[in-house]
This record gives C-alpha cells, sequence and structure tokens, in this order.
C-alpha cells in the first residue's frame, strides 16, 4: 500500500503544481519539485532521462550541486545538453527541465536583440532602445545569425517563437 500512497502523492504534488504547463509542454519538458536543500521530492517519468543527459549515472534524489546551487538563487541552468528553468511554488521549486536548444547559446544581450529585431524593431530603434550604435546592433546579430546557423529574420522569428512555446510562454 504504501508504494501506492507514495506515487499517488507525487502524481498529486505536480498536476497541483504546474497544472496547466503540465499539459502544455508535456512533450518538450519534465517538470520535477525540489526543496530548498536540492532534494527531488517528486519528478515526471523523463526527469531523470534529461538529467542523465547532462550527468551519466545520476540517480537523485539529490539534485546535482550546479542545480541545487541555483534553487533560490537564479531563475534558469544552462549546461551543455540540457537547460533547467526554477519557478518557486509554495515552499518547493518547481523545475522546467528540457534539451538545450540553439536559442540557449545566447547572451542575454544577443536575445535582448534578437528579440527585438524579431519583433519587426529596426537596427536604429534597437540600438536607440538599448543605448547602443546601430553597427554594434548589426554586429550582434551577424553574431546571433551566426549562432544560431540561421540566414533571415523569418527563421530567427520562428526559433524564438519556438523557444517560447517550448517555455510555455512563460
Amino acid at each position: 500500500l504504501v508504494p501506492h500512497l507514495v506515487e499517488a502523492r507525487r502524481a498529486n504534488y505536480l498536476s497541483h503544481m504546474g497544472a496547466a504547463e503540465c499539459q502544455i509542454a508535456a512533450a518538450t519538458h519534465q517538470l520535477a519539485a525540489a526543496d530548498a536543500k536540492g532534494v527531488l521530492h517528486a519528478a515526471q517519468d523523463g526527469f531523470a532521462a534529461l538529467m542523465n543527459l547532462e550527468w551519466p549515472g545520476w540517480r537523485g534524489p539529490r539534485l546535482p550541486d550546479a542545480v541545487g546551487a541555483r534553487i533560490g538563487a537564479g531563475r534558469h541552468y544552462v549546461g551543455a545538453a540540457i537547460a533547467i528553468d526554477f519557478e518557486p511554488a509554495l515552499d518547493m521549486t518547481l523545475l522546467h527541465a528540457r534539451r538545450r536548444s540553439a536559442v540557449d547559446r545566447l547572451s542575454a544581450r544577443q536575445l535582448e536583440i534578437a528579440r527585438a529585431f524579431a519583433s519587426g524593431q529596426s537596427h536604429k530603434e534597437i540600438a536607440q532602445a538599448c543605448h547602443l550604435a546601430p553597427a554594434t546592433v548589426r554586429n550582434h546579430l551577424a553574431a546571433i545569425y551566426d549562432t544560431l546557423g540561421i540566414g533571415s529574420k523569418a527563421e530567427l522569428a520562428t526559433l524564438l517563437a519556438q523557444q517560447a512555446h517550448r517555455l510555455g510562454a512563460r
């Protein structure tokens, strides 16, 4: 009886913490709940498989130090193979783990410029908003295109839209 109760608690806990997100993003990322000390209390079935992409042989329930240290301190972990977003939920932290995407390789400034450019702003408008020279914005865009392996504004907009969809537009 105890294993059944434990599984029911796990399923109930995750469904209440990420109710709508669990259904929308189940195919793209896995959820887990951890306490402030970095110990997992509940996780979807595929969470361990994602963690093993980054840390082969990881078995839990304690999160790797690189992830556990960010609970309460950071909102994002990007590794070689996966990315994890953190969301406070009651006395726990909800972890949204997913495979790393090309967009994760962009710096915060590059992402800001990429989003503005994809939304239709010109080089000059972006430069003015970011307090940069237009040539600097063009250099950033060239680096963004190179990093993402794309060649057009349409491809950039598509990649950013896919990323937003994967993150559940949080």
